[in-house]
């Protein structure tokens, strides 16, 4: 079987920004990306309540999250997308890479503005390992 690469792709619409209360000029979207290494900090502690804190200080309308779990072994069968949408009072897409550890494991797109319609589209790649 050949490994795949996800790439989420969320077509969010939002006319005039409506929804970006964070930023001071609404014609402004912040955006963060940030690899969240399936939960753990480099404590080694899983702690999506302290990830949560870290996205909420930096107010951003859409979050891209990489490295996240889908109720695998090592996440204790937490669906991490949902948690963190819950936690951040966020709307979300999750799109799965791979199967891992009885669960998945993927890509998140977290935001404060309303979505629209999403799509996932898996791309094969050569390499021994998925990207993600």
């Amino acid at each position: 079987m050949r490994p795949k690469l996800t790439i989420l792709l969320p077509i969010i619409c939002a006319a005039y920004c409506a929804n970006c209360a964070n930023a001071e000029d609404k014609n402004i979207i912040r955006v963060l990306s940030y690899n969240i290494h399936h939960g753990a900090g480099i404590d080694g502690k899983l702690d999506l309540e302290r990830i949560a804190g870290v996205i909420k200080s930096a107010s951003p309308d859409i979050v891209s999250l990489q490295e996240v779990d889908n109720q695998t072994k090592r996440s204790k069968g937490v669906d991490q997308a949902k948690e963190l949408a819950r936690l951040t009072n966020m709307k979300f897409v999750y799109g799965a890479s791979m199967s891992f550890q009885g669960g998945k494991y993927g890509n998140t797109v977290l935001t404060t503005l309303p979505i629209k319609a999403s799509k996932v589209i898996l791309c094969r790649v050569s390499h021994a390992q998925p990207y993600v």
